[in-house]
């Protein structure tokens, strides 16, 4: 009984130690581009600035859904969370205020967040949770990846670039700016939040399976973008964030892994079903 409450203790201190490091990411991060503004050096901070945020805000739709413990507390973390970020950000809310026609932080925050806990809640109603490790063998018939799926993400995939080489040769201006950002979108917006779970907290081969999901995101940004020709400049704009992003939930779900924690589907009575 002693053992099993000393591991119980470690665990909750790793987990309190990663929730404080990215609240202090969170600050250091806003801060650093409250700071820059008006400064060459504001390019190259605000993309990763961005995939931090995205990241955080990924992790807390599905962390405010699937846990199975302390909903309150998850609520309590997550409001937090989102009133540090903005009240940190209030000089660049005046700042970008009068050319953005408003304050964009806000949304950029949300539309990831809403989104992944959307995922999360239909995975939910499935009777997948996140908890520590219920069983000898962590894994599950639910969080399995079958090749099928993965043939038909593969040609999802080849259709979206197809319509990206479609969209260069056709369209000008800004709606192909909009078009070029829609395989990114969808990899922030449905694929991380969909398939980190799986590749982090699932079954075998989680490391394996985590740096496939970060090469998919790399490949989400950078494949459109050479279709498109653009300058070197661009893909540091618009690919820090989806690389960041990626890196932000992986490493943070492998180190809630290290400590015990997993994704697990539940059946009748409320058991852990392998």
């Amino acid at each position: 009984m002693s053992r099993f409450l000393a591991r119980a203790d470690v665990r909750a201190l790793a987990f309190a130690f990663l929730i404080g490091l990215h609240f202090i990411a969170s600050a250091f991060a806003v801060e650093a581009v409250v700071g820059l503004l008006g400064l060459q050096e504001l390019f190259v901070v605000f993309p990763i600035v961005v995939g931090l945020l995205w990241g955080q805000a990924i992790l807390l739709g599905q962390f405010l859904v699937l846990g199975a413990r302390r909903p309150l507390l998850r609520i309590g973390l997550a409001a937090s969370w989102f009133a540090l970020v903005i009240y940190l950000a209030q000089p660049f809310f005046r700042a970008v205020s009068p050319s953005m026609g408003g304050n964009p932080l806000p949304a950029l925050l949300l539309v990831p967040l809403v989104f992944s806990a959307l995922l999360a809640a239909g995975r939910r109603l499935g009777g997948v949770r996140i908890g520590f490790d219920p069983g000898p063998s962590p894994h599950h018939d639910r969080l399995r990846f079958s090749l099928r799926q993965m043939f038909c993400l593969t040609l999802l995939a080849a259709v979206a670039l197809a319509s990206v080489r479609l969209g260069r040769d056709t369209i000008e201006g800004e709606p192909q700016a909009i078009v070029l950002g829609l395989l990114p979108a969808a990899h922030v917006l449905v694929v991380l939040p969909g398939l980190s779970l799986w590749a982090a907290l699932g079954g075998r081969h989680p490391v394996l399976r985590s740096e496939l999901l970060t090469l998919f995101g790399l490949a989400s940004i950078v494949a459109p973008l050479y279709i498109a020709r653009v300058q070197p400049q661009t893909y540091w704009t618009l690919g820090w964030p989806i690389v960041t992003a990626s890196l932000v939930v992986i490493v943070s779900l492998l180190m809630v892994r290290a400590v015990g924690w997993r994704c697990y589907a539940q059946g009748p009575g409320g058991t852990a079903r392998p």
